[in-house]
């Protein structure tokens, strides 16, 4: 029942957010990986070169590539467990921005180009792939693609081109960066997202956002969180879908609404495989949280 609920909300959220980006023309694909290869650099460190064409009106300032190495049959190579603290290790999404890659902001009709360092730990890995998963304006407007319809290029020169449209979720208002702020669950988590297409990789049937520390005493404690525990869904949205469904989260629980979080455990229960899930109902009539984190 928690997983169809979820679902169902998950899916009247993308169908919502088409229809509002429906009034803009390919914001989703404003920036892409258009190629990507193979080189040495001239130390002889094995790198992957991207592409970055900004096919939009505005300059872009700052942009999140999300890259995963694989094997001849496109299956991921780890080079670290398969839990957590495994995940936290490996190369998995590089963060460009403007003055650390470009010189300036990436101009309307110009292209970009990143170079990422693959080291010797991923010599097993034959093929990469990327995607662009977050762009910034240089006005500041922000976009988040939706990892269901992210377009994936690799160095084979093969593509995974998406059947649906270009959905993206706008990034947060000031205020609900800010009440999102103030309302602390007192965990650490790993930045990245273990997406969909990884979660087996993990023995899991479904991504989200992993839990790397709980504050002693925190609310995310009370409500039983552990490291190692992945949230899978807040208020009926999947994380591997939204990524802004952490913070919308706590920005309701801080104007003391209701919140369900579906988590995967740690310790898989007995009789459960892979891992169990359970729901964390979320009563903010006395939050006082505190501890690391968010």
């Amino acid at each position: 029942m928690i997983r169809k609920l979820s679902t169902l909300l998950a899916l009247m959220m993308a169908f919502s957010v088409q229809v509002s980006a429906n009034e803009y023309t390919n914001e989703a694909y404003a920036v892409y990986v258009d190629s990507m290869e193979f080189v040495t650099s001239p130390e002889g460190e094995r790198q992957v070169q991207l592409t970055l064409p900004n096919l939009g009106q505005e300059p872009i300032e700052a942009l999140i590539i999300e890259i995963a190495m694989l094997d001849d049959n496109k299956q991921p190579v780890l080079a670290y467990p398969a839990n957590a603290e495994g995940f936290n290790k490996e190369l998995r999404a590089g963060s460009i921005s403007a003055p650390l890659t470009f010189s300036d902001p990436l101009q309307p009709g110009t292209k970009g180009i990143h170079t990422q360092t693959i080291g010797p730990e991923y010599e097993q890995a034959t093929i990469a792939r990327a995607a662009v998963i977050y762009y910034r304006r240089a006005s500041g407007e922000e976009f988040y693609i939706s990892p269901t319809v992210m377009l994936w290029n690799h160095t084979d020169g093969t593509r995974l081109t998406p059947a649906a449209g270009g959905l993206y979720y706008p990034g947060l208002t000031q205020e609900q960066h800010d009440l999102a702020y103030s309302f602390p669950m007192g965990f650490t988590s790993e930045s990245r997202m273990l997406y969909d297409y990884l979660a087996p990789a993990y023995g899991l049937t479904e991504g989200g956002m992993w839990v790397m520390e709980v504050g002693e005493g925190s609310l995310a404690e009370k409500l039983g969180l552990k490291a190692g525990d992945l949230v899978v869904s807040v208020d009926g949205v999947r994380l591997a879908e939204d990524m802004r469904a952490f913070e919308l989260g706590k920005t309701k629980m801080a104007q003391g609404e209701t919140i369900e979080y579906v988590c995967a455990t740690a310790k898989p229960c007995a009789g459960q495989s892979p891992r169990s899930r359970q729901k964390h109902i979320i009563d903010i009539a006395a939050p006082g949280s505190s501890g690391p984190g968010r």
